[in-house]
């Protein structure tokens, strides 16, 4: 079987609530000349939302011409609510949650919903987490690598990963921000071990990812609850030449995740 467990979307539900009540949801819809949308939060980041992000049948239309099985659904990472309120964070998350459950129960077999939480608000997460879980059956949730500057082996944190080891849920740390700390500033700088100009364009990833991981808090945090996550661990900086997309925009991660538990978890 095979699975990606890095697949994002922006549910057609979630852009409904968008332009239902853009004050409750912390953004607004804009249409440039082309007539292409955008989603434009409060705090000014603008993300393009594609065809396939919100039409989930069109996600697996293409899923299934990459050869891929199932994909494991999330919001996408730059629409996540970090920023926000926690008031329009608790929002957000329970509009696109109930909206990926809906897509995911659509197509039992070939898309599993992966949860967000408020994680501005440790108790708030806990609460939406164990909503995901009780009602909607979600076995997996995305976290961000840091948040606000905070690492996730920050004490604060703790009663959330406690909570999703009780769940059993499969936690997805996922890039979003580099706290600020040394390691964090070289790697936005791209200030690490490469090799000379010319040379394989991988050299020098494995220390960069263990750099990132170091920065991100993960390398501890991974001790206590190791068996809960999923990191993506792919480098922070772009590199040289993408992954060649299929004609219709979908990309399988380049992602991989070893170890049984992960199907465990996700009930596949």
């Amino acid at each position: 079987m095979r699975i990606d467990i890095h697949s994002h979307t922006a549910p057609a539900k979630y852009l409904e609530a968008i332009r239902r009540d853009p004050k409750s949801m912390g953004c607004h819809i804009e249409k440039d000349d082309q007539g292409h949308e955008a989603i434009v939060q409060d705090n000014g980041r603008s993300t393009r939302v594609r065809a396939n992000l919100i039409d989930p049948e069109l996600r697996l239309r293409q899923m299934a011409a990459e050869q891929v099985d199932v994909i494991v659904e999330s919001l996408l990472p730059p629409l996540l609510p970090l920023w926000a309120p926690t008031s329009i964070g608790v929002r957000v998350c329970q509009v696109v949650n109930d909206a990926v459950a809906e897509d995911a129960a659509r197509y039992p077999g070939r898309m599993v919903g992966m949860g967000i939480v408020p994680f501005q608000d440790v108790g708030e997460a806990v609460l939406e987490l164990d909503r995901i879980v009780e009602q909607h059956r979600m076995r997996s949730v995305l976290v961000p690598a840091s948040h606000t500057g905070k690492n996730l082996d920050e004490p604060e944190f703790f009663p959330f990963f406690e909570r999703a080891q009780e769940h059993g849920v499969l936690i997805f740390i996922h890039p979003h921000e580099v706290a600020a700390a040394d390691p964090a500033e070289e790697i936005r700088a791209g200030q690490f071990n490469r090799q000379p100009a010319g040379d394989d364009h991988r050299a020098g990833e494995p220390d960069l990812r263990r750099r990132a991981r170091a920065a991100a808090g993960t390398e501890n945090l991974l001790r206590p609850w190791r068996r809960l996550f999923a990191v993506d661990s792919r480098p922070l900086a772009p590199r040289p030449q993408k992954p060649a997309r299929s004609a219709g925009g979908y990309q399988p991660a380049d992602l991989r995740i070893s170890g049984p538990h992960v199907f465990r978890y996700l009930r596949l």
